[in-house]
C-alpha cells in the first residue's frame, strides 16, 4: 500500500514540476506555443473526427448504435480543419477550459488548506495564498486576455504547479506525523 501512496506522490510531483516547467516556457516564448497548440489540437481533433467516421463506416452491424458518430465525426473533422487553418482560434477553447480547471484547482485547494489548519499545519496560509492566485488567474484565463493569454496561461500553470507540490508535501508530513502518532499509541497498547 505504502508503494502504491509513494508512486501517487512521485507522479504527481512529477506532473506538477512539468507543469511549471511548461508554466516558465509559456512565459518566457508565448507566441511560439500559440501557434504549436493551435496546430496540435488541431490534429488531435481531426484525427479523433477521422476515427469516429472510421467507426461509423467500418460496416459493424450495430451501427445503430454509433449512429451519433457520423455527426460527431464530420463536426471533429470540420473543427480540426478550422483549427488547423486558423490556429490562434483554437486558443479561446484552450483559455476557457484552463481557465474553468485552475478556477476549480483553486477552490479545491482552499479547502485543503482549511483541513490543514484544522490538523494544525503551520504554514497552510502558503496554501491559501498560491490557491486564491490560481483561482483569480482561472478567472481571468476564462475571459480571454487575448495578447497575455499564453503569458497569463504560464502564470496559472506555474502557480497551479506550485500549489500541487506545496499540498503534495502538507499532505505528506501529515501522514507522516499520523503514522508515527499511531505508532505511539501501538507502543503503548503493546506495553500494558
Amino acid at each position: 500500500m505504502r508503494s502504491i501512496a509513494k508512486a501517487a506522490k512521485n507522479s504527481g510531483l512529477v506532473i506538477s514540476a512539468l507543469m511549471c516547467a511548461l508554466g516558465i516556457l509559456l512565459i518566457i516564448i508565448p507566441g511560439f506555443f500559440a501557434e504549436v497548440i493551435g496546430i496540435v489540437l488541431g490534429i488531435a481533433v481531426l484525427v479523433f473526427g477521422c476515427s469516429r467516421l472510421f467507426a461509423y463506416f467500418s460496416g459493424d452491424p450495430f451501427r445503430i448504435a454509433l449512429r451519433a458518430d457520423l455527426a460527431f465525426g464530420i463536426m471533429l473533422f470540420a473543427l480540426g480543419i478550422i483549427f488547423l487553418t486558423h490556429p490562434g482560434s483554437a486558443m479561446s477553447i484552450i483559455s476557457l477550459s484552463a481557465g474553468i480547471y485552475m478556477l476549480a484547482d483553486g477552490v479545491s485547494k482552499l479547502q485543503t488548506a482549511i483541513q490543514s489548519r484544522r490538523l494544525g499545519y503551520k504554514r497552510w496560509w502558503l496554501i491559501v495564498a498560491l490557491a486564491i492566485l490560481t483561482g483569480i488567474l482561472g478567472f481571468v484565463l476564462m475571459f480571454d486576455p487575448g495578447e497575455l493569454l499564453m503569458t497569463f496561461l504560464g502564470i496559472s500553470l506555474l502557480s497551479d504547479g506550485i500549489l500541487n507540490i506545496v499540498t503534495i508535501i502538507t499532505a505528506e508530513k501529515y501522514f507522516k506525523n499520523i503514522r508515527s502518532d499511531l505508532n505511539i499509541i501501538d507502543v503503548e497498547g503493546h506495553e500494558k
